[in-house]
C-alpha cells in the first residue's frame, strides 16, 4: 500500500460530527467515521451541546479513522481541514481552553430578545461595514444575554469562541 500524503477533513455539524481521510495524490477516500452529537433542547429556545461530548466525539472519530487507516497511513497525515457550525460558541478560559459554558448552538434563541438593544448601539452603516450584513450577529446578542444571566463567567481571562475554535483547540492544544 502506498503511503503518500493523507489529508483529513472534519465536518462539525449541528447534529453529526464526520471525518474523512483522503489520499493527496488522487483524492481517493481512505476512510471515514461519524458520530451523532446529542443536543439539549428545551421549550425556552435552548439549543446546547456539551463541550465534553464534542471532545469525546472528536476522539471517537479520530480513533476510528486511525484504526481504519492503519499506523503506516496514519503517519502520513499532512493536514487537517475543519468546517464547523457557524454561529455556535462557548465561553472558555483564554489560556487553557477549559469550557465555562456549554456550546450554545447557532439556533439557540434565548438571546434573541437582546438583539434589538445591541443593534441600536451602532448605525446600520456600521453593522454593514463590520459584517457585511444588516445588523449584528447573534453572538453579540448572546454576550449581552450572558452578561444579564451569568455575569460571573464574564472575566478578563475568558473568551467567547466559535465551535470551530473549540474543536481546533481540542485537536491541537
Amino acid at each position: 500500500m502506498a503511503t503518500g500524503p493523507v489529508f483529513i477533513g472534519v465536518d462539525l455539524g449541528t447534529t453529526n460530527l464526520k471525518a474523512g481521510a483522503f489520499a493527496a495524490a488522487d483524492g481517493k477516500r481512505l476512510g471515514s467515521a461519524s458520530i451523532r452529537l446529542n443536543t439539549r433542547v428545551a421549550p425556552d429556545g435552548t439549543r446546547e451541546q456539551s463541550v465534553a461530548t464534542l471532545r469525546g466525539g472528536l476522539n471517537a472519530v479520530f480513533a476510528s479513522l486511525r484504526s481504519e487507516l492503519g499506523e503506516a497511513r496514519w503517519a502520513c497525515i499532512e493536514g487537517i481541514g475543519l468546517a464547523s457550525q457557524g454561529g455556535s460558541g462557548a465561553l472558555v478560559v483564554r489560556h487553557t481552553g477549559e469550557p465555562l459554558t456549554p456550546l450554545y448552538l447557532w439556533n439557540d434563541s434565548r438571546a434573541a430578545a437582546c438583539l434589538p438593544e445591541v443593534t441600536a448601539q451602532r448605525s446600520e452603516d456600521y453593522w454593514a461595514s463590520l459584517s457585511q450584513r444588516h445588523g449584528p450577529g447573534m453572538g453579540l446578542a448572546r454576550m449581552l444575554w450572558l452578561r444579564q444571566t451569568s455575569p460571573a463567567v464574564l472575566r478578563d481571562d475568558v473568551m467567547y469562541v466559535g465551535a470551530g475554535e473549540v474543536a481546533s483547540f481540542m485537536l491541537t492544544g
